[in-house]
């Protein structure tokens, strides 16, 4: 293994791309990280908060896209690869806060009626591998 973890706190700014076969998550965000010990493996701490876009497909056509925030923690270890680079594990808690819109409009459209939106609120469990230079 490299050297020794020295940067104990430090945030940094993220752009993921999720996915499976019907769905695909673009999560941009902020996050404050953590190792709480100096040396070369070191357990490790993250919190974050962000925006994210989300899409599903039922196989046919894709639904409209829709966009929100989420707020997530995890925590695993640190493994020192060489002097500059890093790789983090761990597990990792999501909470996504979205907005749905529904665009099921008739031919002709009564006063007040239009696009419909609701909100959704997702628990979510992961997996989170992170390589970090420094």
């Amino acid at each position: 293994l490299g050297a020794n973890i020295k940067r104990r706190y430090f945030p940094t700014i993220s752009l993921g791309l999720e996915g499976s076969k019907r769905r695909m998550l673009v999560p941009l965000g902020a996050c404050f990280n953590m190792n709480i010990l100096k040396g070369k493996v070191t357990p490790h701490f993250h919190v974050g908060l962000g925006y994210l876009y989300q899409r599903f497909s039922n196989g046919r056509s894709p639904s409209p896209g829709q966009h929100g925030m989420y707020a997530g923690a995890g925590f695993g270890f640190s493994v020192y690869v060489s002097k500059r680079i890093y790789l983090t594990f761990s597990p990792d808690y999501r909470f996504l806060f979205y907005k749905e819109s529904n665009y099921d409009l008739p031919s002709y459209i009564p006063p007040g009626y239009g696009v419909r939106y609701y909100s959704n609120t997702i628990h979510q469990m992961g997996g989170r591998i992170q390589v970090a230079f420094m």
